[in-house]
């Protein structure tokens, strides 16, 4: 929960990446939220950054830095077919990124009961 609303979507990528989809929260808000993760995760992972990237439909407009909104789903659609993210190449990218997922989902599971 963000601010008392569910998040559309939260997805891990390859390369750290945390994505989250959002409908309609406060720029402040998510801003807030970002800060609140990435402190999380510096505690308990040294020497790996998450980024995180969240996708806002809303209409205010805000791109910039990690949050970037759509007017509509079917722009969103559009620019993650414009940017999609590459796929695991070996089995030890492969295996890295299901223990990053495993580990970020139970971070995630713990940061979204303690809202």
């Amino acid at each position: 929960r963000i601010d008392g609303v569910h998040p559309a979507l939260i997805a891990l990528g390859t390369n750290e990446q945390l994505f989250i989809a959002t409908n309609d929260i406060p720029v402040d808000v998510l801003e807030k939220t970002i800060k609140h993760i990435e402190l999380c995760f510096a505690d308990t992972l040294e020497g790996i950054a998450i980024k995180i990237q969240v996708f806002n439909i809303s209409n205010q407009h805000y791109n910039d830095g990690n949050i970037k909104t759509f007017r509509t789903t079917s722009a969103l659609r559009t620019y993650l077919e414009e940017h999609k993210n590459k796929k695991p190449s070996s089995k030890s990218d492969l295996d890295a990124f299901e223990a990053y997922s495993d580990y970020i989902t139970n971070v995630l599971e713990y940061l979204f009961k303690q809202q």
